[in-house]
C-alpha cells in the first residue's frame, strides 16, 4: 500500500457536530463517465448542503469533483463502472474518499506545468485540504482521500 500524507491549512471549516451523521459514514456508488462529477456534486449538496458552511461546501464540491474526474480519466471509469464516494466524520473534521477500480499506476502529485492543460487535481487537493493521502487496496483499487478541518 502506498500512502502519502500532507499537512496544510484549510480555507473552509466543517462543523462536524452539525453534520448529524454521528460516528457512521455515508457512502454511495456513482456511475463513471462524463456525468460522474456532476452527480457527485448533486449528491453532496443533497446530503450535506443544509448543514455545511458555504465555503466548506465549495471546497467539498471542488475536491470531490477533481478526484472523481481523475478516476474517470486515469482509471478509465466508464459509464458501466462505478466509483465509491464516502464521507465520514473524523476527529479532525470531515474525511472524504473516492475509490476507483484502479489502474496500472497509483495516483501521484505531478509538478505543475502551466503550458499543459490539466494536471492540477491533486495539487488543489494538497492546497485546500487539511490532510490527504493515497492508498492502494488489496484488490488493486485506488483510494484517494482528503480531510477538511473542523
Amino acid at each position: 500500500m502506498t500512502r502519502v500524507s500532507v499537512l496544510r491549512s484549510v480555507q473552509g471549516r466543517v462543523d462536524a457536530a452539525a453534520l448529524q451523521i454521528g460516528s457512521s459514514a455515508w457512502r454511495t456508488e456513482i456511475a463513471g463517465g462524463p456525468a460522474a462529477a456532476c452527480t457527485a456534486r448533486e449528491l453532496l449538496s443533497e446530503r450535506f448542503g443544509e448543514v455545511t458552511p458555504e465555503a466548506t461546501m465549495h471546497d467539498l464540491h471542488l475536491l470531490a469533483t477533481e478526484l472523481i474526474t481523475n478516476a474517470v480519466l486515469h482509471a478509465g471509469v466508464g459509464e458501466a463502472d462505478t466509483v465509491e464516494l464516502r464521507v465520514a466524520p473524523s476527529r479532525r473534521g470531515l474525511r472524504v474518499s473516492i475509490t476507483d477500480p484502479g489502474a496500472d499506476t497509483v495516483p501521484q502529485l505531478q509538478p505543475l506545468d502551466p503550458t499543459v492543460p490539466g494536471g492540477m487535481g491533486l495539487f488543489l487537493v494538497e492546497q485546500i485540504s487539511a490532510r490527504w493521502g493515497i492508498e492502494r487496496t488489496t484488490r488493486g483499487e485506488n483510494r484517494v482521500w482528503f480531510e477538511l478541518a473542523a
